[in-house]
């Protein structure tokens, strides 16, 4: 479908031309236009695709490309801005030949520079790259909450975030509902953390809250996000006491892992350390693995 657009749009500029019309500004534009569809067209739509399955259809995260992988897609993006610059070259040069009257087809001469300065910056940024090869961002401390529940109380690992941030760093949190169960919590742990001069990104929901940004419009944002991860969380635990009620219809309902008692415990660590396989001790005991895991982890 794109050629045939393509196709179409050069065609009525050179009828345009054709009957007199002076080059203008927009004339280049579409020549430029031309240049681009041609050389990165497949890649917009392959990016365009990636983005709104991601955003919108639940799909995988677009990956990002760091070090040599970064530095060779810029190469290759600096071989399609040549492309497009070749492409719209030659097309400024169609029409300017198809006008033959210098005196009206300056706006086209002046796109020329354009293409020039698009062409090199995209060659500065290719070879920077491979001077200075991008590097993933690395955490130097990572806070990870072990409390679960919707109140703030007793959440040592966010107020250990709270305290430990400085003006200038950067939090970066996988998604609104790890940070807070609720809007009002959202908003009142954004706002501590930024007016600490502290940037909070999100990834999920891939917006971010910078320092002195007063902005009406972000805080709406950050209560409109809030309000459907609060709702998403909702529906989640729905579908699970659904899931919880079905399972408990069919009789194959187990409910929580129990506890091991501390002479359950006690045997565990005996057999253990005689040599008794730790899945052969819980299946003994008739617990998961995970559960007599975290018990011996509890009691050392």
């Amino acid at each position: 479908m794109t050629p045939v657009v393509d196709l179409v749009l050069l065609t009525a500029v050179i009828i345009n031309l054709q009957a007199g019309g002076t080059a203008s500004f927009f004339h280049g534009l579409a020549a430029l236009y031309l240049g681009v569809s041609v050389a990165y067209g497949h890649k917009m739509v392959r990016w365009a695709d990636g983005h709104f399955a991601y955003r919108f259809a639940h799909g995988p995260a677009p990956v990002k490309r760091y070090g040599p992988v970064y530095t060779r897609e810029s190469w290759k993006d600096a071989a399609r801005t040549g492309v497009a610059v070749a492409i719209t070259a030659g097309i400024l040069w169609l029409l300017i030949a198809i006008v033959a009257d210098p005196r009206r087809t300056g706006a086209l001469q002046g796109i020329f520079p354009i293409l020039g300065i698009w062409f090199v910056l995209d060659l500065i940024w290719a070879i920077s790259y491979t001077l200075w090869p991008k590097q993933q961002l690395s955490a130097t401390k990572v806070f990870e909450e072990k409390q679960s529940g919707a109140k703030r109380e007793g959440r040592t690992a966010l107020a250990d975030l709270i305290g430990y941030s400085r003006a200038g760093d950067t939090v970066v949190v996988s998604s609104m509902d790890r940070l807070a169960r609720s809007v009002v919590d959202l908003n009142q742990i954004v706002g501590e953390l930024v007016a600490k001069g502290v940037v909070v990104e999100f990834v999920h929901e891939r917006v971010s809250f910078q320092p002195g940004d007063a902005d009406p419009f972000a805080e709406f944002q950050l209560n409109i996000m809030a309000s459907f991860a609060q709702l998403e969380r909702a529906i989640t635990r729905e579908r699970q006491a659904e899931g919880i009620r079905a399972a408990k219809a069919r009789g194959v309902y187990r409910g929580r892992a129990r506890k091991l008692t501390a002479e359950q415990l006690a045997q565990a660590s005996e057999l253990i350390e005689i040599g008794v396989p730790k899945a052969q001790v819980a299946r003994q005991l008739g617990i998961d693995r995970s559960t007599l895991y975290r018990s011996l982890a509890r009691n050392p």
